[in-house]
C-alpha cells in the first residue's frame, strides 16, 4: 500500500515552510511527512502555519536580532556541555594579565599542561615519574602543589605574614 499517491510531488530537503503550505493555509503534509520522523510531523500539526505573507528565511534563536554569531554558539555549546558556566571559566575568560599567564590558566583548567604522566599516557615517554623529586606520579596537582620544590617556591612567593 502507497502512503504517498504518485501524483503527489514530493518537496526536497531544501524547501522553505511557504512551499509546505497549501493554498487554504493549512500544512501540506505530503510534502514533508516523508521527510521527518512521524513526532516531528505530530509538532509540526499543532503550529498554525502563517499565511501573512512573511519573508520565509532562517532565524538562529539564540540571539536577540537573529542572527547567527560563533560567540552565540560557543555559549550554547557550554550551557549544554557543562550545564551553567563555571565560575573558573569567569575568571580565566576575565584574566587581563599576560597573555602568557591567561593561556597557562587555560592549559590548566583543560588539564593540558604536558606533564610526565600525560607523556606517559600519549607514549612520548616510558617513565611518568617527577625528574626533580622521583615521586612516581608527576600530574599537574604534583607539578604545581605536591612537589617539594613547587611548595618551596610557592612558600617565597606567597608569604603569610
Amino acid at each position: 500500500m502507497d502512503l504517498v499517491s504518485p501524483d503527489v510531488q514530493i518537496l526536497d530537503a531544501g524547501a522553505k515552510v511557504a512551499e509546505m503550505i497549501d493554498e487554504l493555509g493549512c500544512w501540506w503534509f505530503e510534502a514533508f511527512d516523508t521527510l521527518l520522523p512521524l513526532k516531528s510531523v505530530l509538532r509540526i500539526a499543532a503550529i498554525k502555519p502563517s499565511v501573512q505573507g512573511l519573508l520565509d528565511c532562517p532565524l538562529w534563536s539564540r540571539s536577540a536580532n537573529g542572527q547567527f554569531r560563533v560567540r552565540n554558539a560557543y555559549e550554547v555549546h557550554r550551557e549544554t556541555q557543562f550545564g551553567l558556566v563555571e565560575p573558573v571559566w569567569e575568571v580565566v575568560g576575565q584574566f587581563r594579565g599576560l597573555t602568557k599567564v591567561r593561556t597557562f590558566l587555560w592549559l590548566l583548567c583543560h588539564s593540558k599542561i604536558l606533564t610526565n604522566t600525560e607523556r606517559f599516557r600519549r607514549h612520548m615517554t616510558s617513565d611518568s615519574s617527577c625528574p626533580v623529586c622521583a615521586c612516581p606520579v608527576e600530574d599537574v596537582h604534583h607539578v604545581l602543589c605536591a612537589c617539594p620544590v613547587a611548595s618551596s617556591i610557592w612558600r617565597r612567593c606567597i608569604r603569610r605574614d
